[in-house]
């Protein structure tokens, strides 16, 4: 199944408030409220557009695919769909403690390494 996580774009963005930040954007309240929750089912490709735009990421960035049993026993692991497989959330979790526990000036490498990467 597909599902819309529009809240890994919000956190990556360090958008802390996704509700305020899309109503000031220009999105209804109501639009910005099923957005921000990531509770939208289904999204005319016109919403789903603007909303790209304004957060500056692709369709991949927030759309994942929950494969039921069958499809992970029966779909080629080199399926297209796999490359946007809802990861854990543990991942995340993981990748902050890291960061937390980096010393200082070891940051500051990692912000030159990333800051490169924007560039590429």
């Amino acid at each position: 199944m597909l599902q819309f996580n529009f809240k890994k774009i919000f956190v990556a963005r360090g958008i802390e408030k996704p509700f305020t930040y899309l109503v000031k954007k220009g999105f209804s309240a109501r639009a910005a409220t099923t957005i921000s929750n990531s509770e939208m089912r289904s999204m005319r490709l016109d919403m789903l557009e603007k909303v790209l735009i304004t957060l500056n990421c692709t369709p991949n960035d927030v759309i994942e695919w929950y494969p039921t049993e069958d499809e992970l026993n029966t779909l080629d692991q080199k399926h297209s769909l796999f490359e946007i497989r809802g990861k854990d959330e543990k991942i995340k979790i993981r990748l902050t403690k890291m960061i937390n526990e980096i010393p200082l000036d070891k940051l500051e490498e990692i912000e030159q390494f990333i800051q490169a990467k924007k560039k590429e």
